[in-house]
């Protein structure tokens, strides 16, 4: 049998304790799961947001990792308001000092106006620029394109540590090889959330912790 995204499956889900695994690690994730598996260098853009009237502005499609970004910010902040602004909806700005506004590019003009005046640190996820606008209402304004630079390398950190949060002992548990991220960086680029998805259904089918994760036909001969 073979899956949408090409991967050679077996005729019926693994157990994930076989893997030493207690649930899928590239299933969709709580909030917090989402925190504690963040990947990210954050040191610069912590001393950033420590100036008056600052704004980091997250720019990039959908699925690259802007959310990821926001929510790992808010809990290194310790404060502040986040919103994740759904399409067709009413959509309000908190009364705060601190916001973080997700999908700000659904925000018509009035609104965005409100969170100028209301806030004095902004966090923002949008797939537009408003690095001019932001500038004009008196902000400090730093605009970060995500995802940051994804190398293979890194992938294979960002998988690895969701794979290490959902570890059910201390025996050994599945990892992404060198050759099967470049493999998928050179089949999804950017595209994280298209990763997943696709690791998602490997480890769905995947027999032992220490077989590769992509079926072998997907990746180069030289690392079969």
């Amino acid at each position: 049998d073979t899956s949408v995204t090409g991967v050679q499956t077996c005729a019926l889900p693994i157990s994930y304790s076989q893997l030493n695994l207690t649930r899928n690690p590239f299933g969709e994730l709580s909030t917090d799961e989402r925190i504690r598996v963040a990947c990210l260098p954050s040191e610069k853009m912590m001393d950033f947001l420590k100036q008056p009237k600052s704004c980091l502005q997250f720019l990039g499609e959908k699925g690259r990792g802007k959310t990821t970004h926001l929510l790992f910010l808010w809990r290194k902040l310790k404060a502040g308001s986040y919103v994740h602004y759904e399409e067709h909806q009413k959509t309000t700005v908190p009364d705060d000092t601190i916001l973080i506004l997700d999908e700000f590019q659904r925000l018509v003009r009035t609104k965005r106006r409100q969170a100028y005046r209301k806030a004095n640190t902004l966090l923002l996820g949008t797939h537009q620029d408003y690095s001019l606008e932001i500038q004009r209402a008196g902000f400090k304004v730093e605009t970060i394109h995500v995802p940051i630079r994804l190398t293979a390398t890194w992938l294979c950190e960002i998988a690895q540590k969701r794979i290490e949060e959902f570890r059910r002992n201390d025996g050994r548990i599945p990892h992404l090889r060198i050759q099967e991220a470049e493999t998928l960086l050179s089949d999804y680029g950017s595209n994280l959330r298209s990763i997943f998805s696709h690791l998602y259904d490997c480890i769905q089918h995947l027999q032992t912790p220490d077989a590769f994760l992509l079926a072998p036909q997907n990746l180069p001969e030289s690392a079969r």
